[in-house]
């Protein structure tokens, strides 16, 4: 039994370090995606001003993550994923371009991926403001 019980002492404390070992920067990174989907909850169940706070939740962390690792791509295709799904395209396609030069060459799966979610989101970009342009009658095609 001695035995069964240091060895349970033993797993939860890798577990411990574990947990322990997340870098800085990915805490910031976990918390723009934490803070993305509490925003998103909110908002779906009317609350804009709690989901107003949680988005500048998402822009500090995605801030903070910059400074402390500019080079490394995770924060800013976090950040470009979250801009992307609140319509916010322009800055998505921003964020998708730098994740995009900090990767370079290194993984083809990962640029073929930001390439396909660039692309949907300069889609709907321009699907927002043909939209806004045929809004009230403007831009009729037969004038």
């Amino acid at each position: 039994m001695n035995k069964l019980c240091a060895l349970l002492l033993v797993s939860a404390l890798l577990v411990v370090a574990a947990a322990a070992a997340v870098s800085p920067y990915d805490q910031e990174c976990n918390k723009m995606i934490k803070a993305a989907k509490t925003a998103a909850t909110k908002f779906n169940k009317g609350d804009k001003q709690g989901a107003e706070a949680q988005i500048a939740k998402v822009r500090a962390a995605f801030s903070k993550a910059k400074k402390m690792d500019p080079k490394h791509p995770q924060a800013y295709l976090n950040f470009a994923i979250f801009c992307s799904n609140t319509h916010r395209y322009d800055e998505s396609i921003e964020a998708f371009e730098t994740a995009q030069q900090l990767l370079g060459d290194t993984n083809p799966q990962a640029t073929q991926q930001i390439q396909q979610s660039m692309a949907k989101a300069k889609y709907e970009m321009y699907s927002m403001h043909r939209d806004k342009t045929y809004e009230n009658g403007n831009g009729n095609l037969f004038e």
